[in-house]
């Protein structure tokens, strides 16, 4: 995740290759796909259209009921589970973007504190409800291997 800042007049054919055939242009490019901003600059038009860029798979809604399932799924993918935890009833963008930067080497979770089915959780792992948590896991799914709080 990065971002670059081109100069039309001096990187012309850069500019054309991109597309981007007026100034300023806002564009997004994942995994070679090129999206343009067309809305107004304002901030929460262009956290829509980051948001918009990520692929909706990124992280995992983890309740009471499956946290099981997704931290025993080490086994299969061979990397470790990380468990987010905070109080905003959607995935924050900024944990979108982080699974997004390690989506090779980490499987990403995340528990809405507030709402009811994450109580088990939040007192098996002892997660402070009032502040950001995150949780790493390797092989054990009893004890994470390392606590952010």
């Amino acid at each position: 995740v990065g971002i670059g800042v081109v100069h039309a007049g001096y990187e012309r054919r850069l500019a054309h290759h991109l597309g981007a055939h007026s100034t300023p242009s806002i564009l997004g490019i994942i995994n070679g796909k090129i999206s343009f901003f067309h809305n107004a600059v304002v901030r929460e038009n262009l956290r829509q259209f980051v948001e918009s860029l990520l692929p909706g798979n990124l992280v995992e809604k983890v309740t009471n009921k499956n946290y099981v399932r997704f931290l025993s799924g080490w086994q299969q993918e061979n990397k470790p589970r990380v468990l987010l935890f905070d109080q905003m009833p959607v995935v924050p963008l900024l944990y979108k973007l982080t699974a997004f930067a390690y989506k090779d080497y980490l499987s990403f979770g995340y528990v809405h504190v507030g709402l009811r089915g994450a109580e088990e959780m939040t007192r098996r792992y002892n997660v402070n409800v009032y502040a950001p948590t995150i949780l790493i896991f390797k092989e054990h799914i009893n004890k994470p291997a390392d606590v952010i709080q």
